[in-house]
């Protein structure tokens, strides 16, 4: 029987949890999500976590943040004038706006920590970094 190494589709289900048992999300009701073992498309934990499982097997991984989606970075926590939203904003404290790099023109989603008179304090971190997090991973197929 086929096991999980690099270089193998996997076909997997999974559910994802906080440490708290909350479900933040889960590809039950929408279908399984397919990528090839080792390509970095997945959380490093995830890969390491699935290694030498085989069609059927179902595993609980606890997933540090430094494996998921990494440790929140204070650099990537910036203030910006409220003008950058434009005109026809209006920002609240914990709302999600799309920003784009100028740099390399690519998009990210910030959220606004805090508002004080034209100037934004934006996290640009990923809404789960510094997480802990929970993987129950079903394994449909391996190709």
């Amino acid at each position: 029987m086929k096991k999980i190494e690099t270089g193998k589709t996997v076909i997997l289900n999974y559910t994802g949890k906080f440490e708290d048992d909350t479900i933040f999300d889960s590809s039950y009701g929408r279908g399984p999500i397919e990528f090839e073992q080792g390509s970095g498309k997945v959380i490093p934990g995830l890969e390491q976590g699935i290694k030498g499982l085989k069609k059927g097997d179902q595993k609980k991984l606890h997933i540090k943040a430094e494996e998921a989606y990494g440790t929140v970075d204070p650099t990537k926590i910036i203030r910006v004038p409220i003008a950058v939203l434009g005109e026809n904003t209006n920002p609240r404290i914990g709302m999600e706006v799309r920003m784009t790099n100028r740099t390399d023109g690519t998009d990210r989603l910030a959220k606004i920590m805090n508002i004080e008179k034209d100037i934004l304090t934006l996290d640009l971190n990923h809404p789960l970094a510094g997480k802990n997090l929970i993987f129950e991973v079903e394994i449909m197929d391996i190709k």
